[in-house]
């Protein structure tokens, strides 16, 4: 019987051990990826995604996508709310895309109201634009995202139980 003294166990748990650690380094195992700022290996569903566009000592915008996997999905409506941290920043301006019908709502300190329509659906764009004057560091934990209603163009069928119920996935671009 072999123990754990022999000169090959090292090597064999070297690099689960370093995978572990890699794993318990990083913040969320499930980061988004550069490319579309989702990982690769969701489910089919919808996923709240914030992305911080620009970003200056004073001042950022961020966008709030409704990410569809697959991505072919276009959404018809959608509402819900965002709340940000209002220690962190302040609302100066909320947009919806062109070609949606809608309306934003700041209804409280830190809280978005956001609902828009698009006959013709709405692609891969971001479903809401806020641009905020800074105090302290844009960061995962300064959002959450409710997604209420969400419908598809497809038959306007009703996609809401397709949201993930997780946090929103957060991209920052690259440079800040």
């Amino acid at each position: 019987m072999k123990t754990l003294h022999t000169p090959g166990w090292r090597a064999a748990l070297a690099i689960p051990l370093a995978a572990a650690a890699l794993l318990a380094a990083c913040s969320d195992a499930t980061a988004p990826r550069q490319d579309d700022g989702l990982p690769g290996n969701l489910d089919r569903g919808i996923y709240p995604l914030i992305n911080v566009v620009s970003q200056t000592a004073s001042a950022a915008q961020v966008d709030l996508y409704l990410k569809r996997v697959p991505s072919a999905v276009k959404l018809a409506s959608f509402q819900g709310e965002l709340t940000y941290d209002a220690t962190v920043m302040t609302l100066d301006h909320t947009d919806l895309p062109a070609g949606i019908i809608g309306s934003t709502n700041e209804v409280g300190v830190g809280h978005v109201r956001f609902a828009g329509a698009a006959l013709d659906g709405v692609g891969d764009v971001p479903v809401l634009t806020l641009r905020f004057t800074r105090h302290g560091e844009v960061q995962r934990e300064s959002f959450k995202v409710k997604v209420e209603e969400v419908s598809g163009t497809e038959g306007f069928a009703d996609l809401t139980a397709q949201v993930s119920g997780r946090d929103p996935y957060f991209h920052m671009a690259s440079g800040h």
